[in-house]
């Protein structure tokens, strides 16, 4: 079983993850008691790379 690394966003969504040791990664949002949305797959050139998601991760209980 491989370890999740956990980010909390920010005021305005904003997220970094310090801990990241792969290439490839998924990405998903959760809400206690509200809903979580889909993992999305991620592709990095390498393991610190920035960068911004083109659509936002929507929470299944959102509207």
């Amino acid at each position: 079983m491989s370890r999740r690394p956990r980010a909390t966003t920010d005021a305005a969504g904003r997220f970094v993850i310090t801990d990241n040791d792969s290439h490839n990664i998924r990405l998903a949002a959760e809400k206690p008691d509200f809903g979580r949305s889909p993992r999305i797959p991620v592709r990095l050139y390498f393991r610190a790379q920035d960068i911004e998601l083109r659509e936002p991760l929507v929470l299944s209980g959102a509207s």
